[in-house]
């Protein structure tokens, strides 16, 4: 904050140019391992956001964890299954672990955590061994 910080002019010769986002992008793939789909959700937050799809519904992914590793059973099953649905987290399996979704979003509804959303729309719409897409 003193302004004793030393000046760098940027090479412009190693200017590098972000190109716009496509809707493909934002659509999560549940074939990525933990770290890429945590990585993935949180470079799209707050904006675009990602999302997912069940029942022919949107739901866009807004903050998640994981869990590496997986059980006999969860082994299984295809990347994208519901397997753990508890009071604040729906787990979804992937290669190497559980996606732990912690907040989403109904298309056309607003955020919420997800003890909320299991206590209303959720509870209809998300059940163990159904499948995002």
């Amino acid at each position: 904050f003193e302004g004793t910080n030393k000046r760098v002019p940027q090479d412009e010769n190693m200017v590098t140019y972000a190109f716009n986002l496509k809707r493909e992008e934002e659509v999560l793939n549940w074939d990525l391992s933990c770290e890429e789909i945590d990585a993935h959700v949180r470079a799209f937050t707050p904006s675009p956001t990602v999302y997912t799809t069940i029942d022919e519904k949107q739901l866009k992914i807004l903050k998640v964890s994981y869990k590496l590793g997986l059980d006999d059973m969860q082994e299984n099953l295809e990347n994208g299954t519901i397997t753990i649905i508890e009071k604040d987290t729906i787990g979804v399996k992937v290669i190497n672990g559980l996606i732990l979704i912690k907040e989403i979003q109904l298309s056309g509804k607003k955020k919420q955590d997800v003890k909320t959303f299991m206590n209303g729309t959720g509870r209809n719409l998300i059940k163990i061994h159904k499948m995002f897409k």
